[in-house]
C-alpha cells in the first residue's frame, strides 16, 4: 500500500510542477474493465496538462469497486495527442501509457445451494501494465468538455471503458 501511496504521490506532483506552462483540466471518470474475470465499475479522477502544442499528459487515480471479491485501487499515467477535427473542439486522440495497479482477490470461494458460505482470506498484489487505446472529447461550453476512452492493457489482455467530464483552468 505504501509503494501506491509513493507512485501516486509522484505522478501528481511531476504533472503538477509543469501545469503553468500550458492548458489544464481537472476532472473525473467513471470506468468499466470489461476483464472476462473480473468485470467491474469503478471511478476517477484525472489531471490532464497539454505539455506541447496537441500533446497531453494526463494522470488518473481510481478505485475499481468490489465485485466477486476482487477489488483494485489503479493510478496511471497517459500520453495523448490530440487530433482536433475542425474549428468546433471536438478531438480524437490515442492514449499510450502505464498503469499500476494494486488488487485484493480471494483464490478460494464455497458454495451452498448457490450461496457463498465461506472464502479464503484475501491475497494483495500490486502490478505495472502498459496500456494503449484511444479517446473522443467533446467540448460543452469554453471550459467543460466530455470524453470517452477506451484502454487496452497489454499484459492483462483486458479492454476498459471510460466515460468523463473535465473542467478547464
Amino acid at each position: 500500500m505504501k509503494k501506491l501511496l509513493m507512485i501516486m504521490c509522484l505522478a501528481l506532483m511531476s504533472v503538477g510542477a509543469f501545469a503553468e506552462k500550458g492548458d489544464w483540466n481537472i476532472g473525473v471518470d467513471a470506468r468499466y474493465n470489461l476483464d472476462s474475470d473480473y468485470k467491474n465499475f469503478g471511478v476517477g479522477a484525472k489531471f490532464q496538462w497539454e505539455c506541447l502544442q496537441n500533446f497531453r499528459l494526463e494522470t488518473d487515480l481510481a478505485h475499481m469497486f468490489e465485485k466477486d471479491g476482487y477489488q483494485t485501487y489503479e493510478a496511471e499515467v497517459n500520453l495523448q495527442y490530440l487530433l482536433r477535427i475542425g474549428h468546433s473542439g471536438f478531438a480524437v486522440y490515442p492514449i499510450v501509457g502505464a498503469k499500476y495497479r494494486y488488487g485484493r482477490y480471494y483464490t478460494h470461494f464455497h458454495y451452498n445451494n448457490g450461496e457463498l458460505v465461506s472464502q479464503s482470506d484475501p491475497k494483495w498484489s500490486g502490478d505495472i501494465n502498459c496500456q494503449f487505446g484511444g479517446g473522443l472529447e467533446f467540448p460543452i461550453s469554453e471550459k467543460v468538455k466530455i470524453n470517452a476512452d477506451c484502454k487496452y492493457f497489454a499484459y492483462d489482455d483486458a479492454p476498459e471503458v471510460s466515460v468523463g467530464v473535465a473542467v478547464k483552468f
